[in-house]
């Protein structure tokens, strides 16, 4: 058994011999931080400002409790609970700025699974295999150092594991068996705390000028720099890649601010890796991360359009609605896109991360799907046929659990099961006219639009979708220049009209033109 664990014990023994001087052994909870807790799991997405406390053993310093408060309430059903998090600030986690951290057995919620309530618990790793597999000590052993505390970013690892009180892991659903378990985090906020984070997002390879680049927006937050190379193939050695970055043996870009990047690679066709490797406020590097890319050459950037989105805004409209107290106005639907022409298959479009950060579900954190923000998405839609358009099966970038979310029109999937083009229903197919390609809302016994996971599909109806293609009508590069003279309204999230917007993130309406806006 661990020193930590030890130390554990025997505090829980002290208590259940004499509850009352609990008080006793312990400060009292003082406020501490507010925290976002990442969950990957059983809860499936990000909760947010929860407030975290703070106590310490009296006769012992070193051992530490957080308690992360009203955790998962916000679930239709589930009722808020305490996380409380253990610490011992003598014991080093897996290096030298981590602090060794675990989580005893707590309940979570009760969850009804074949018509019968369960309850569920959460520990982590370590305490999971000691409590329900004491026989076998290697078990608990590889999850020694799974679960860790670095406060210089005030950021709590906890390697979760969910399961029933006889300790059998959840079934959860078709698209979660055996996944109940796995790395969760807290993130504490303050002027204390660094946020050694690198955000990057919206990729996608270009031509600039006579340079093939790999074009990502990158945000350090705090720190104070970011190399990055695109080494050609998949698997590559990306801690030997990192490390020839560290000391100038290879050829990297360096990124000191916000903004936008641009990484040569090779112009290559076929499978490709962004490497990088970040650098904390002392210029120490800290941190190597890497992005799977693909780049297809047989395609060409025509500029900005303009998407109507069909598919997520109805989809995922009774969570946002539901769970989430969202409601977006209908000019938020419509936002500007990248879009690209196959010059194998004229006619042929696609939308470049058609959910990327130009879309107002960018910052919005669903309790059923989340968006992966680093890799490059694509809406693919077939116009070589101006009166018969349809949208191909596309991975957008929304995963429910590991399982991207494909989205498709109707038509396309008639085709995918080898009807002829003259079989299929008129009303299935869109319309491309004037630059801009329509698909009619549609009803729910003649839905147009479907998205599926893995093979379950799932009707989509309600609302119109459209893409104006650059160029079409007055261009869309010249909207905004047009409607310089069109008052400006603002909204919230909620689709409620701002006179004067403060600090946050806002939907702007200016004419036609629907961007979304952070307020400082």
């Amino acid at each position: 058994m661990k020193l930590k664990q030890l130390i554990s014990a025997a505090a829980l023994m002290l208590f259940a011999a004499a509850p009352a001087a609990e008080s006793a052994e312990w400060t009292e909870w003082q406020d501490y931080a507010q925290g976002t807790f990442d969950a990957q799991w059983w809860y499936r997405k990000p909760m947010e400002n929860l407030q975290v406390m703070r106590r310490q053993q009296t006769s012992n310093p070193d051992m530490v409790q957080f308690k992360v408060c009203g955790m998962f309430g916000d679930t239709p059903g589930c009722a808020p609970v305490d996380l409380v998090i253990s610490a011992n600030f003598a014991v080093q986690g897996p290096t030298a700025k981590d602090v060794s951290i675990w989580v005893d057995d707590q309940y979570i919620e009760s969850y009804d699974i074949s018509g019968k309530k369960t309850d569920i618990y959460m520990c982590d790793g370590y305490t999971y295999y000691e409590n329900y597999f004491p026989t076998n000590p290697e078990y608990a052993m590889q999850y020694e150092d799974a679960s860790y505390y670095r406060p210089e970013t005030g950021t709590f690892t906890i390697y979760s594991y969910y399961h029933y009180p006889n300790g059998d892991v959840p079934f959860l659903d078709a698209f979660y068996t055996d996944q109940a378990q796995g790395v969760e985090t807290l993130r504490l906020v303050g002027p204390e705390f660094k946020n050694y984070t690198a955000d990057i997002s919206n990729g996608h390879f270009e031509k600039d000028g006579d340079r093939a680049v790999y074009t990502c927006e990158v945000g350090l937050n705090d720190l104070e720099m970011i190399k990055m190379t695109v080494a050609s193939g998949s698997g590559v050695d990306v801690r030997g890649i990192a490390g020839k970055m560290d000391d100038d043996a290879i050829n990297y870009t360096t990124v000191y601010e916000d903004g936008t990047a641009k990484v040569d690679f090779d112009g290559n066709a076929g499978e490709h890796t962004l490497v990088y490797l970040t650098y904390d406020a002392e210029g120490k590097a800290y941190q190597v991360g890497h992005i799977n890319l693909k780049y297809d050459p047989d395609w060409t950037e025509l500029g900005t359009g303009y998407f109507t989105d069909g598919f997520i805004s109805k989809f995922l409209e009774s969570d946002m609605q539901k769970n989430m107290g969202i409601t977006l106005p209908e000019e938020a639907f419509t936002y500007p896109v990248g879009i690209e022409e196959s010059t194998v298959t004229p006619g042929r479009y696609r939308l470049v991360n058609p959910y990327g950060a130009t879309s107002p579900y960018w910052d919005l954190n669903f309790s059923v799907v989340k968006i992966n923000k680093k890799e490059t998405h694509y809406l693919y839609i077939d116009a070589t046929d101006p009166e018969r358009v349809h949208i191909e099966y596309s991975e957008c970038g929304f995963y429910y659990g590991n399982e991207p979310l494909v989205l498709y029109s109707e038509a396309h999937d008639w085709l995918a099961e080898d009807y002829a083009a003259d079989d299929i229903p008129e009303y299935l197919w869109g319309k491309l006219d004037n630059g801009i390609i329509t698909f009619a809302s549609g009803s729910e016994k003649n839905n147009l639009l479907a998205a599926k996971i893995m093979t379950s599909p799932a009707a989509i109806s309600g609302r119109a979708l459209s893409v104006r293609l650059p160029g079409a009508e007055a261009g869309a590069a010249n909207i905004e220049s047009d409607m310089t003279d069109v008052p400006t309204e603002y909204y919230n999230l909620q689709g409620i009209r701002i006179d004067r917007p403060e600090t946050g993130i806002y939907i702007r309406r200016q004419g036609q033109n629907v961007t979304k806006v952070i307020v400082h």
